[in-house]
């Protein structure tokens, strides 16, 4: 269950880093000078709440124009505008990292939103935006815990306290760890709630509250998810691989009946159980990059999948080349799995396994068990990285002249070097010599 950490405006403002807090300042000040309003709403109200930092993504609701205002922020704080919306009132704003704090790498996004309200035509369709005041943009939110809003007003370079507003006893419903809608047709209105309200109750270790599990069960029944469009259900889900345990809203997802909903083959199994326990046991000290951590997550939860399931699960989201690759990819390389033994020379292993990304590779390890497991992260660890000290314009130094022998004679010095026949570039380059005096070999007369 979360702990409030922070109550009162003074606090949460004293929840800001620094650099973040002199950067709203001055986009406050900027609202002003517009006659704006501008309110910090949202997971960043809520997290300062619970005492946890803020992210590069503010989100904040103007009174006032907000598409105009992202303009003079963009220019006001050396930032740009990356987007803007003027049918729903929406911008957002980046700003290099460098212009608000020394030596900072990452860029920070402010979101920018008008007030409004929203009219939906039909279930899981894109809402009709109207200006409105705070209290209704408010009341068109999907949870009571995000329904909370801080002003922001500036006086010179620093935030001063302001109106916090919480009409839906959002802070209330944080402290008790319970979720719950605004309304009873939130769900209906905008289906992708349901998969938000599950990365908010998987994170936060939130109970549902009665009326809305029923509300989420009745929407569940009449399948709205598969009336929203693809493009949004993919973004929903790109945002599960992000959290920092993906693996909680996955079980939870499958506890809710939400699984098969976003793709009928889908199944959290046994098998993906334990694959995922053991990947985030071994995450904290594993040797690959963090930034696979999502692909491997996503090769995991489709590991079962057929070839014909995983190019329909490609087309319906439409995936983005990273994944589809990497789904071909572990499919592909179930095939040679048989071919992995414990006697095979490093080479060999090099041979079968390097066609194949590091992403894929590290599913396919955390999926398997032993011996398999043992071979493709012996082979992601320790063979894969063995570099050369020749490389082929060293070998046309040498004498071999360019052309397809060229690249088999790099391939072929690759396996003596895996293999141990080569230690050193003194080596390599007399294990080339003799190559090139072999007939046919591809050296110069």
């Amino acid at each position: 269950m979360p702990k409030l950490v922070r109550r009162t405006p003074s606090d949460l403002l004293a929840g800001l880093a620094a650099p973040v807090e002199k950067l709203l300042a001055r986009a406050a000040t900027v609202a002003q000078s517009h006659g704006a309003t501008l309110w910090l709403v949202g997971g960043v109200v809520r997290d300062l709440f619970l005492g946890l930092p803020v992210e590069r993504d503010i989100d904040l609701v103007v009174e006032g124009d907000a598409v105009a205002l992202a303009q003079d922020l963009a220019v006001a704080l050396a930032g740009r505008v990356v987007a803007a919306h003027d049918a729903f009132g929406t911008a957002t704003v980046e700003i290099n990292g460098r212009h608000i704090a020394h030596n900072a790498r990452n860029a920070i996004f402010l979101d920018l939103a008008g007030a409004r309200r929203e009219i939906y035509p039909h279930p899981a369709a894109l809402p009709v935006v109207q200006t409105a005041s705070i209290a209704e943009d408010l009341a068109r939110r999907d949870f009571s815990i995000n329904a909370v809003v801080l002003e922001l007003h500036a006086d010179g370079s620093s935030l001063q306290p302001a109106r916090l507003l919480d009409p839906f006893g959002g802070q209330h419903d944080l402290e008790a760890g319970v979720l719950r809608v605004l309304h009873s047709a939130s769900f209906v209105d905008d289906p992708t709630r349901i998969l938000r309200g599950l990365r908010l109750a998987a994170r936060l270790d939130l109970v549902v509250e009665p009326h809305t599990e029923t509300f989420l069960e009745q929407a569940l029944e009449r399948k709205l998810l598969e009336e929203t469009s693809s493009d949004r259900i993919r973004t929903e889900l790109c945002l599960v691989f992000d959290e920092p345990r993906p693996s909680q809203v996955l079980r939870l997802a499958d506890r809710w009946g939400l699984t098969s909903l976003i793709f009928p083959a889908l199944r959290w199994s046994e098998r993906i159980e334990q694959a995922v326990v053991r990947f985030e046991n071994e995450m904290a000290n594993a040797a690959h990059d963090s930034t696979l951590h999502a692909q491997v997550y996503l090769g995991l939860l489709t590991y079962d999948l057929s070839t014909e399931e995983r190019e329909i699960l490609i087309a319906r989201y439409r995936l983005p080349n990273e994944s589809a690759w990497l789904l071909r990819d572990v499919g592909a390389v179930q095939t040679v799995l048989e071919q992995l033994s414990p006697t095979l020379r490093s080479s060999e292993i090099d041979t079968i396994l390097r066609p194949f990304g590091p992403a894929a590779l590290w599913t396919v390890s955390y999926a398997e068990s032993s011996p398999v497991s043992a071979i493709v992260q012996r082979y992601l660890l320790e063979l894969r990285p063995i570099a050369l000290s020749l490389d082929g314009h060293a070998l046309q130094r040498l004498g071999v002249l360019p052309g397809p022998q060229l690249g088999q004679l790099l391939r072929a010095l690759r396996a003596a070097r895996l293999d141990g026949l080569v230690t050193s570039q003194a080596e390599e380059e007399t294990w080339v010599r003799e190559q090139m005096r072999q007939p046919g070999a591809g050296g110069e007369a």
